[in-house]
């Protein structure tokens, strides 16, 4: 029931056996049926066992139409004239997470703000008694959903899927007054089930402040997975990821949506491309509303690859690179290189392609002997160039990597 024509009494819409809509307009103490519903003329018609909710869907003042049916699809109808004279426009079935909701059969919507981020959510019954929850991952006034996540109930010793016993038929209420939404439900049996939201249905993220990536040669790679938590009574869905800082990145692609107290890990990696302290930010943006934007820091050491701290041996009379041992080599090789005086020296990795792999060596050293470690983590089998350049010393040794 609604106030359709905004008249200021209640109207009411009755879904019929073969698809229809049938308005019963209120006058005083009576309601009289007025119309079916039409859409460019026609009766609405879909399918059968229309089961329809007013909402204004769009914000704009006056009622719009959700309608379930026997196919397991939800449609809507748009008001397009206004808050007195109401005229609907097919828009189609609703779709979540990029495809139509489909149920199987017998679908009943009911649209309000059950998980309390202020934006309203569709929740759908069906003929199999479950209820499913579809995050508005849109703006209020033009609702976009996210995959659904079949709600639950709380027991006295674990949690279960709400199952009931065939045609669940939910409507969203305020049962407690206490500014969250309760689910008023009915069934094929004879009765009405309740469920009590007792934490406002809000979404709840948990994540660690801090993510550690210890010391990491230069040019090298390390992950680590960040687990990210939902401790709240409603799916949390995590729409976007950034990281602000120099040598980190997270492995993010779209949207997704973390049911009541499950997890999902991200993978974060950092790949230092010069020596020293490196920390970054990564900002979370989630449906919680106590903590739509979440900071967490990120902190790694980059350190010049395979460096000896000291000189070994004379100081050579030339400069040098030697040939790498072993090669070809599957997990780890070492080479060595001279320097007669000191120098600014560069040794850098390259691919077949000629592409840069990694820097190994960058930096000033006092003249001396050095070895170098070369670790094959991040790299794919093939033939590798290792390049030394010292003021005017150029020369380059072949690797093999067989993994």
């Amino acid at each position: 029931m609604a106030d359709i024509d905004n008249d200021d009494d209640l109207d009411l819409l009755i879904g019929d056996d073969l698809g229809h809509i049938k308005l019963y307009l209120r006058d005083g103490d009576e309601l009289s049926f007025e119309e079916n519903l039409q859409v460019d003329g026609e009766d609405i018609d879909v399918d059968n066992r229309a089961a329809p909710r007013l909402v204004d869907w769009d914000l704009d003042g006056d009622l719009d139409l959700l309608v379930g049916s026997s196919d397991g699809l939800v449609y809507l109808f748009i008001n397009t004239g206004d808050a007195e004279e109401y005229e609907f426009t097919d828009e189609g079935a609703i779709s979540a997470g990029g495809e139509e909701i489909w149920m199987g059969t017998e679908t009943c919507p009911a649209f309000g703000d059950l998980d309390g981020d202020g934006n309203r959510d569709l929740l759908v019954g069906s003929i199999w008694g479950e209820l499913w929850f579809y995050p508005n991952t849109g703006e209020n006034d033009d609702p976009q959903f996210g995959e659904g996540i079949q709600l639950q109930e709380q027991n006295d010793e674990d949690t279960t899927a709400i199952v009931l016993p065939q045609y669940s038929r939910p409507v969203l209420v305020d049962w407690e007054g206490d500014g969250d939404l309760d689910i008023l439900c009915g069934l094929v049996d004879p009765e009405i089930r309740l469920y009590i939201d007792p934490a406002g249905g809000a979404p709840h993220i948990t994540v660690d402040d801090t993510l550690e990536f210890g010391e990491i040669n230069v040019g090298m790679r390390r992950n680590r997975n960040l687990t990210i938590g939902n401790d709240g009574n409603a799916g949390l869905t995590v729409s976007d990821i950034t990281v602000d800082g120099d040598y980190f990145r997270v492995s993010f692609e779209e949207e997704f949506t973390i049911e009541p107290q499950g997890s999902h890990d991200v993978s974060v990696i950092f790949e230092p491309g010069a020596a020293g302290d490196f920390r970054a930010t990564l900002t979370l943006t989630s449906n919680d509303p106590d903590a739509g934007e979440l900071d967490v820091q990120l902190h790694g050491v980059g350190l010049e690859q395979g460096v000896d701290d000291g000189r070994s041996g004379p100081v050579p009379d030339r400069f040098y690179l030697s040939e790498a041992y072993p090669n070809p080599f599957n997990s780890v090789t070492r080479f060595s290189y001279g320097l007669p005086v000191n120098s600014q020296i560069s040794i850098r990795l390259f691919d077949i392609s000629g592409g840069l792999v990694r820097t190994m060596v960058g930096d000033d050293l006092e003249a001396g002997r050095y070895s170098a470690l070369l670790e094959a983590e991040g790299l794919h089998t093939g033939i590798f160039f290792i390049r030394m350049e010292a003021g005017d010393f150029r020369t380059t040794a072949k690797i093999v990597l067989v993994k």
